[in-house]
């Protein structure tokens, strides 16, 4: 006899299978300034983040520069505020070969999406000592619709006087506009990409059609999370502990254990932004071989084939002239320090006040550390075993080997080979706590922190289990982005507004110079009016 399923039971596997996976709510789109580039020059854009649920929307953009075969060579992060637009810029790093890139931008909670839902725009990078191509690699793609989006806006250019009006058909609620005017060029085909209206009613009718399991987004700071295995058999590390840190002019340090399959994440808040920064594996054999398996937040690639695209003689010549008009930019360029990190102010010191501060220049020169511990720290001892280098802390009349932690230049030291190297010359100051400190479950019998004049660190203070990466954030753009009148107005770019902010008025003018090259130029604005993304383009002719 077959038993009969309950409608109660029906709708809690329902509600079991729509908690598992849900629609997606989340998309981030990126205005740039252009999609020509050359390598050291500045890319200005302006990111958006539309959520459905406000309290869940992510802090933090993910951006990744794709080479055509599918592999990234530059990322980097962007903290953003909540319920606005955010105007960046960074650097094109010099090491970036010519060709077609794309550029994409998701949070973390956009991994499990599918390709087509996250952000991707092209951009087409130079070195200027590179020769124009005949063709160039680029992923196939279909069609991108491309319309004159006029509803709520108006715009007119006076020749005469050089003056752009933007009246807006009712009266606004709130407005917040990137505005960007670039030259119309034969590579457009090659570089076009959807308005963030159009990008957002795509977004929307994909929602639709399936459901996607959510990654939990991040809110407040940045996770750093991957795997620890053991090499040659990649076998997990499981509950070990794990210590992430910087250079510093202060000993802090964060940790935590691996699980039962080998991971770990830290949650870092802005001291580590546009930090080199150093996991280690603190418990074990110095000479264990592991490999750090880290999570990049990487999504999937596309899985469209490449295609080389030949470039017509209007396509070189106009490379070609770009050139040109970028060494007579780099000639009346004054400001060279573009895309400087604001690193994060160095945090208080977590061991609070040292017990004592030695500074061995103020003592006669010693030739390594085993002196220097022998003649002017006198709570310290020093020894070689058979195991390698010990140091010991007195305590109530006791020496303790093995229970203190070593910092040098910031750093947990757990290679203390290293420090037989250390002459009293290279030292600046030697700070002591000569007690037990406790670090959440962790306790140590004293703290010996090393600092050295040169602040350097060098792969021989690590142990082999270490993992180096940059925690790049880039800082925040300057506003309107407009050349003197005694420059040429040669770049394909001749105006960037990355905020337009707007509160009730009908209309705005924008006061724009003629360009020096080219006469016909796209007017492209992209944000939100009303809390709604918004698009509007135009051409205009100088």
């Amino acid at each position: 006899m077959k038993k009969k399923i309950s409608h109660r039971a029906c709708i809690l596997v329902v509600l079991l299978l729509s908690a598992a996976r849900v629609m997606p709510q989340e998309m981030v789109y990126v205005h740039l300034s252009s999609h020509l580039l050359f390598t050291g020059s500045d890319l200005h854009y302006s990111t958006y983040i539309v959520n459905t649920d406000k309290e869940q929307q992510s802090r933090i953009i993910y951006f990744d520069l794709i080479d055509n075969s599918g592999t990234s060579v530059h990322q980097w992060q962007e903290k953003i505020a909540a319920d606005a637009s955010n105007s960046m810029r960074i650097s094109i790093p010099m090491e970036i070969e010519s060709g077609i890139y794309d550029l994409r931008a998701y949070t973390r909670s956009m991994l499990s999406y599918p390709a087509d839902m996250i952000f991707k725009t092209r951009v087409f990078i130079q070195l200027l000592q590179d020769i124009v191509p005949d063709s160039v690699l680029v992923i196939q793609q279909s069609d991108i619709p491309t319309r004159d989006n006029t509803g709520l806006m108006n715009s007119a250019y006076n020749a005469e006087s050089g003056i752009l009006e933007l009246r807006f058909t009712e009266e606004l609620q709130m407005a917040g506009l990137s505005v960007s005017l670039n030259q119309v060029s034969p590579l457009d085909s090659l570089l076009q990409t959807a308005s963030f209206s159009e990008t957002y009613e795509q977004f929307l009718l994909n929602s639709k059609k399936q459901s996607y399991a959510i990654t939990p987004a991040e809110r407040q700071g940045k996770t750093i999370r991957g795997k620890l295995v053991q090499l040659p058999d990649s076998k997990d590390l499981a509950n070990k502990l794990v210590f992430l840190s910087f250079a510093d002019t202060t000993a802090n340090f964060l940790y935590t254990r691996t699980d039962s399959t080998g991971a770990f994440c830290f949650m870092v808040q802005a001291d580590y932004d546009n930090r080199e920064c150093y996991l280690q594996l603190a418990e074990g054999d110095c000479a264990i071989n592991v490999a750090w398996l880290m999570d990049g937040n990487n999504i999937n690639n596309d899985e469209n084939s490449l295609e080389p695209v030949p470039l017509d003689r209007a396509q070189k010549a106009y490379l070609s002239q770009l050139k040109t008009r970028e060494l007579i930019s780099r000639i009346y360029r004054k400001d060279q320090k573009v895309n400087e990190k604001i690193s994060g102010k160095s945090k208080p010191n977590f061991f609070q006040t040292p017990s004592m501060i030695i500074r061995p220049s103020d003592f006669i020169e010693l030739d390594d550390f085993e002196d220097i511990c022998n003649n002017i720290l006198p709570p310290v001892r020093y020894r070689e075993t058979e195991e390698g280098i010990q140091l010991g802390m007195v305590m109530n009349n006791k020496v303790i080997y093995g229970k203190s932690l070593v910092f040098l230049n910031g750093i947990p030291c757990l290679n203390l080979s290293y420090l037989s190297t250390l002459h009293s010359k290279d030292i600046e100051r030697i700070e002591l706590f000569s007690h037990r400190v406790m670090h959440g479950e962790l306790s140590y019998q004293g703290i010996i922190s090393i600092y050295t004049f040169n602040k350097g660190v060098t792969d021989k203070m690590f142990c082999s289990a270490v993992y180096r990466f940059d925690n790049n954030f880039h800082q925040a753009a300057s506003g309107i982005c407009l050349k003197p009148e005694n420059e040429p107005l040669t770049e394909n770019n001749i105006y960037w507004n990355p905020q337009m902010e707007l509160k009730g008025e009908k209309s705005i003018t924008i006061k724009l110079r003629k360009p020096d090259i080219g006469n016909t130029y796209c007017l492209r604005m992209n944000g939100l009016i009303n809390n709604k993304p918004y698009s509007y383009q135009k051409l205009i002719v100088f």
